[in-house]
């Protein structure tokens, strides 16, 4: 798989980090606010979601594969345009935006997007999948320490 498989998968997978994200810290808060002073409720799924969630897509786009950085670009675009519109929409546009990363008819109170921290992770990724990308580029330059050094016959350097 390339770059491009990598770049289609990537957007689903950013939109999955977005609502897990969303619903996690939904939960802490609420918990951690809320219903504080009553001790009721437990944080543990929320908080074992989130691992979850970021183990998952970390073992998915830390690998230096074409594929990887094609996903990278993809689910950070997803997280970037999302975060970016939330921050620019007028706030009726934005609650009906943010009802896309809400499981079932949760309220929107999902910190995640109100507060620009999707728009500064997806850009994080953007520019990580970007970079990624432009060094999966085989050099056919030559050299001593590229992938494919010339030869000394054709003007490479001598050993």
């Amino acid at each position: 798989m390339g770059r491009s498989a990598g770049l289609v998968l990537g957007v689903p997978l950013g939109w999955i980090a977005a609502v897990c994200l969303n619903f996690g810290t939904d939960r802490i808060t609420l918990y951690r606010s809320v219903r504080f002073a009553a001790n009721r409720g437990s944080t543990t799924g929320s908080i074992l979601l989130l691992v979850f969630a970021a183990v998952a897509l970390a073992l998915l786009l830390s690998s230096r594969s074409p594929f990887s950085s094609g996903a990278l670009v993809g689910a950070g675009a997803v997280l970037a345009g999302a975060g970016l519109l939330m921050q620019i929409a007028p706030i009726d546009q934005a609650a009906k935006l943010a009802k896309a990363f809400t499981v079932g008819d949760e309220p929107l109170r999902g910190v995640p997007l109100w507060d620009g921290s999707l728009l500064f992770l997806g850009a994080f990724l953007v520019v990580l999948g970007i970079r990624r990308w432009r060094s999966a580029v085989p050099s056919y330059a030559g050299g001593p320490h590229s992938p494919n050094p010339v030869p000394p016959v054709f003007g490479g350097p001598r050993a």
